[in-house]
């Protein structure tokens, strides 16, 4: 009982620690400081020795995490956009899969489902075929990337599962996807 009430007290004083931290740092930052007239480029740069490469982070993200916590923490890339009528990966939904095959080549009882969907614009045969295309073209990405075909799933939904209702381009750049979800 005694060492909850002190771990509430450390907590207490941590957070107000933080406050008064961040409301102090605007005063700082309103000032004017010898090295605001200096270009960026001949400012020095604090020095690490340790280089994090896009590798290294994607590994420290999914390292020791069973599928459910790593579609957890991923959540946000979990989804992959295209552009209109395409099926095309971008760099960033690449970048994304190479975290996720990454995954998957260390982790063999990984089980990903990819379901393609598309807006509501086109015929359902067209959307469904189109969804497919983007299904596949995640697929074949991971599966270059060494995932075994045996751990990947696809779904082509079409236009039945709308992430965002309505006729605007928002809505339908919303709804052009790939989702990707461990089970």
């Amino acid at each position: 009982m005694q060492l909850n009430s002190l771990t509430n007290k450390f907590s207490i004083l941590a957070l107000c620690t933080a406050i008064s931290a961040c409301s102090s740092s605007s005063d700082i930052s309103s000032t004017s400081s010898p090295t605001n007239n200096i270009p960026k480029e001949t400012q020095a740069q604090p020095k690490s020795n340790i280089q994090v490469t896009p590798a290294l982070a994607r590994q420290a993200s999914f390292e020791n995490m069973s599928g459910k916590q790593f579609t957890e923490t991923t959540s946000t890339s979990s989804t992959l956009y295209f552009g209109f009528d395409s099926s095309t990966l971008t760099k960033a939904a690449m970048d994304t899969l190479e975290a996720h095959a990454e995954y998957l080549n260390a982790k063999i009882s990984a089980y990903l489902i990819i379901e393609g969907h598309t807006d509501s614009r086109g015929t359902p045969e067209y959307n469904i075929a189109l969804a497919e295309r983007r299904a596949k073209k995640v697929k074949t990405f991971l599966m270059n990337m060494g995932v075994n075909e045996t751990q990947l799933t696809m779904i082509s939904y079409g236009e039945e599962k709308l992430a965002m209702k309505g006729f605007s381009n928002h809505a339908h750049s919303a709804n052009r996807r790939a989702r990707l979800t461990y089970k």
